[in-house]
């Protein structure tokens, strides 16, 4: 049947021509994924304020509970609406960036729980990198020194005892 091998000529051709198609559609399937990942990696990379770091309205914050990691002062609840705003200020000016990989901090000086109402927003600790909702920042711009927000603290309770 020299017909017969025409046709398996044929059939070979079509086979061929569908493992090129799933080869094509293969490879895209992948260029996409590997997009995907590189734009969403970028993504968790970009600079940001702290607002966009916690999913939080700053301005909103109605209480501050500052906490001391030398333990020489028991927590300090700030509710003063004028001071408030202040410390407000300075942490607007951050710029962070997220950090992938870091070795959890061993210590520190300085932290913040802030609260609109009863709810709280987040937990930030004044080091660097900046912990924020246990949660690493690398700090961009914007850097409150320790000495200025001990110094802001003992403004609104001079009980706080300095190092």
């Amino acid at each position: 049947m020299p017909n017969g091998g025409i046709l398996l000529g044929k059939r070979s051709y079509q086979g061929s021509f569908l493992n090129k198609k799933w080869f094509v559609v293969l490879v895209a399937i992948l260029i996409a994924l590997l997009l995907f990942f590189i734009a969403t990696g970028k993504a968790e990379n970009k600079q940001m304020s702290i607002e966009e770091a916690t999913g939080e309205d700053i301005g909103t914050i109605t209480k501050i509970i500052f906490r001391d990691g030398r333990g020489m002062n028991q927590p300090f609840t700030l509710e003063e609406a004028g001071k408030i705003d202040v410390f407000v200020k300075k942490l607007s000016s951050y710029v962070v960036k997220k950090e992938q990989e870091h070795e959890p901090s061993v210590g520190w000086l300085q932290a913040a729980d802030f609260y609109e109402g009863k709810k709280k927003l987040m937990t930030i600790t004044f080091t660097d990198p900046l912990t924020i909702n246990e949660s690493y920042y690398e700090i961009i711009k914007g850097q409150l020194q320790p000495d200025e927000i001990e110094q802001f603290i003992q403004a609104a309770n001079p009980n706080w005892k300095k190092k």
